[in-house]
């Protein structure tokens, strides 16, 4: 069930919140709710880390700075890998030297090769173009010792390799640093690396980075139908990674879609009157029901009858015609969206996982959940019924 937000309700990879206006993008401090969850988060994503079999591998002096716990994976409380970074994760340009040890689980049909690696760096640094070529035979230097390793490189002076050590995959991803000067030595103590990602945390809560938007003009007319379709691509991209078994590249599309979004907000201003909050409020509630239905009516994949969806969503959410063949439709995804956003549970939060109480709370959530959306969805077939299309 993905759910979009705008980019005021968009989680960083560091647990801030972005607000987006038309100057420029910034951090701002979250709310006290969110703080708490956060802490809560770091504290048991520490806990796990600390905890792992892991045998870590680093870099050998010199390395860039800073250094810091960076990627970690976790399902299910298990630690699949840790990353080490060295280099700033926040910065498109200049040294960083990523160092991933990791046990893949056996549910995964196979491990994430290289391609997924610089894939998901250069994503974090705007660019989504593809990744070509094939690994070539190399080395790795692990204590000292040159281990057999397969090497691909890309552009921006990007390149990653990966090795076996002891009973663990070893991959290196780095940018504007030679693999010639990477050699691996054993981590024994994570504690230097966690008090890194903590101080680093630290810092871009209180200097929290900007990135300039470029302030453009937005048609009021078409503002919305190009965020929609725009987030409906995503949904297909989405669809058609989990199919192939990779992961989306959606991170670098991130800038472009907060500025649909943002015009989108601007527009809804406009036509309905209404405060930003609302209709950032207006504009995160059509966009999921339109992506929903996308993903639950088969009907939606009729284009005509996906267009005319569209359409009477938008008269009805910019208020601009109420009296619509979908209101029903449209009135029982009010209550369906409500409900969804009153269950927001910790999920880091085991001992509330565990407890009956939670899990009862949870069925009922849920259930009560299907069954408006069951609800909703025969409000749509019943509109698609009185179409006749």
């Amino acid at each position: 069930m993905a759910v979009e937000h705008g980019p005021t309700g968009a989680p960083t990879m560091f647990g801030e919140w972005l607000s987006w206006h038309t100057e420029h993008m910034e951090l701002v401090p979250p709310s006290p709710e969110m703080e708490a969850l956060f802490s809560r988060q770091e504290a048991e994503y520490e806990r796990l880390v600390r905890a792992s079999s892991l045998p870590l591998l680093g870099m050998a002096e010199p390395a860039p700075q800073p250094r810091l716990v960076g990627e970690a994976e976790i399902d299910d409380g298990v630690v699949e890998s840790v990353g080490l970074a060295y280099g700033d994760l926040m910065r498109p340009s200049g040294p960083l030297v990523q160092v991933h040890t990791a046990r893949w689980l056996r549910t995964r049909t196979s491990p994430p090769d290289l391609r997924y690696f610089l894939e998901n760096l250069l994503d974090s640094m705007g660019d989504d173009g593809p990744v070509g070529g094939d690994p070539v035979p190399a080395h790795i230097v692990v204590n000292g010792t040159p281990r057999p390793a397969s090497l691909l490189r890309t552009r921006r002076k990007m390149w990653a390799a990966r090795c076996w050590h002891q009973d663990s995959d070893v991959i290196v991803v780095a940018r504007e640093w030679e693999p010639a000067a990477t050699h691996l030595v054993a981590v024994p103590d994570i504690e230097s690396f966690l008090r890194g990602r903590r101080e680093y945390l630290r810092d871009l809560r209180t200097n929290p980075p900007t990135m300039p938007i470029i302030d453009r003009p937005f048609d009021v007319a078409t503002a919305h139908r190009s965020l929609i379709e725009a987030t409906l691509a995503r949904s297909r991209q989405l669809e058609a990674a989990a199919r192939q078994g990779r992961p989306p590249r959606l991170r670098a599309n991130a800038r472009k879609h907060g500025e649909l979004w943002e015009a989108a907000v601007r527009a809804q201003m406009h036509l309905a009157d209404q405060s930003r909050q609302d209709a950032n409020e207006a504009v995160t509630i059509l966009v999921n029901q339109l992506g929903r239905l996308q993903e639950k009516a088969s009907w939606f994949a009729n284009k005509r009858l996906r267009d005319a969806a569209v359409t009477e969503t938008l008269l009805y959410w910019t208020g601009m015609r109420l009296e619509l063949l979908s209101r029903p439709a449209q009135e029982t995804w009010r209550t369906v969206w409500a409900s969804q956003r009153t269950w927001t549970p910790d999920p880091f939060a085991h001992q509330e996982r565990s407890s009956s109480q939670h899990d009862d709370s949870l069925r009922r959530w849920h259930a009560e959940l299907m069954t408006g959306q069951d609800e909703w969805l025969r409000a749509w077939s019943e509109w698609v019924r009185r179409k006749g299309y």
